[in-house]
């Protein structure tokens, strides 16, 4: 697991969030998980994930869950 900020949809600002990389049936992918709730997170979107000002990569979401 790894505390990073990413950046949820287009001129969004960046928000905290908690990355852990999970290895499931397709493969590798991750679970994220935000510090603070996000407005209009849909499956599809493009995620943007940063150290800082460094990129480190991104992903797009394939299930959103609200808790």
């Amino acid at each position: 697991p790894l505390h990073l900020t990413a950046m949820p949809r287009y001129r969004a600002p960046v928000a905290a969030a908690m990355f852990t990389p999970v290895m499931d049936e397709t493969g590798l992918s991750a679970e994220l998980v935000f510090d603070e709730p996000q407005r209009a997170l849909t499956p599809g979107q493009i995620c943007a994930l940063y150290d800082g000002d460094r990129l480190l990569g991104g992903g797009v979401f394939a299930t959103i869950h609200h808790e």
